[in-house]
């Protein structure tokens, strides 16, 4: 009897905090009142358990339960009066914990609205006419923010671009959303140089860049833009660490026009139309020998912004992003 109640003693009290704490409390008492119990019921049979073949011990045997029939009452009763005044006890003490908590709850509420509302306010005073945690920049400000930037390379040609394609290494960060791996970089000013392309770190830098690029083209070639941007930009740090001569290894209109591409599918619109603006303000040259190819993915950047335009409501710039392919389309295949 002693193993078939003393299993029952281990229930579980429940999730502490809920309103049935109290309840299980209780039941897991009794439970145990239950368990003390019936270990003395069964001490009290073993001490007077006889022989049944003998008559004379069968009747002394029956003498001894009736006499021990007042041990179970007074066992019964013991066991009810301390558990109604562990379950009064407990009652009180869950009203005084209860009114504790509602003035925690209180000091926890007034303390969020006082984040909330410093947090408000630190947003209002940031955002201004067009900044990074506030509306993208309009177009407008793109367009002097390219003038600023062509006017300060032509001022100072050691840092300018070489090329055409070193233009495009201006990236994404312009567009005033930049990514975990753009915001890194300022590759149109390089890393530092290194002209001694036999560099043990040089040459492992490289192979990086140069497999990053190959999986990303891999990705975007099979249509999963999430990992091609993520590998893109992932070369983009490997080729912000190359020296001039080995940053012309690879393909760094792809690492432009590439990632461009991928924000009108993994981002949200907002962000799509500031990344494939600043992407628009650079036009193929006459003279670079992929000049029909980057004029086809300008064309193609254009038709993407007027469309996220339009989903934005800028139904005027929609109109004049796809008038604008319109010219390019002309000027680049002659249609």
């Amino acid at each position: 009897m002693e193993q078939r109640y003393g299993t029952r003693a281990n229930l579980s009290l429940g999730p502490l905090g809920t309103t049935d704490a109290l309840l299980w409390k209780t039941l897991s008492r009794q439970v145990q009142a239950c368990q003390k119990t019936a270990q003395d019921l069964d001490g009290l049979l073993k001490s007077v358990q006889q022989d049944k073949s003998n008559f004379a011990k069968q009747a002394i045997r029956q003498f001894s339960l009736n006499l021990k029939t007042k041990d179970f009452e007074a066992i019964r009763k013991g066991s009810d009066h301390p558990v109604s005044s562990r379950l009064g006890r407990e009652s009180s003490t869950s009203l005084e914990e209860g009114a504790d908590d509602d003035e925690a709850d209180k000091e926890l509420l007034q303390c969020a609205d006082e984040v909330l509302a410093s947090a408000t306010s630190l947003y209002a005073e940031s955002v201004a006419g067009g900044s990074a945690m506030g509306k993208p920049l309009s177009q407008d400000r793109h367009i002097d923010i390219a003038s600023w930037i062509k006017e300060s390379e032509r001022r100072d040609p050691i840092t300018a671009p070489p090329t055409a394609k070193s233009s495009a290494l201006s990236i994404l960060s312009n567009s005033g959303h930049e990514t975990s791996a753009t915001s890194r970089l300022s590759i149109s000013g390089g890393g530092p140089s290194n002209d001694f392309e036999g560099d043990s770190e040089d040459e492992d830098a490289l192979d990086f860049a140069m497999q990053a690029l190959d999986v990303g083209r891999t990705a975007y070639d099979r249509g999963d833009h999430h990992e091609a941007e993520a590998m893109l930009q992932e070369a983009l740090v490997f080729v912000k660490d190359l020296s001039s001569g080995q940053r012309m290894k690879c393909n760094l209109y792809d690492l432009q026009f590439k990632p461009a591409v991928c924000t009108f599918h993994t981002k949200d619109a907002a962000t799509a139309e500031a990344t494939l603006l600043a992407f628009m303000q650079q036009l193929p040259q006459s003279d670079d020998v992929n000049a029909g190819e980057q004029g086809q993915n300008l064309c193609q950047s254009g038709l993407l912004l007027a469309e996220v335009q339009v989903r934005l409501g800028k139904l005027e710039l929609a109109h004049s992003s796809a008038y604008n392919v319109l010219r390019s389309s002309r000027r680049t295949f002659g249609k």
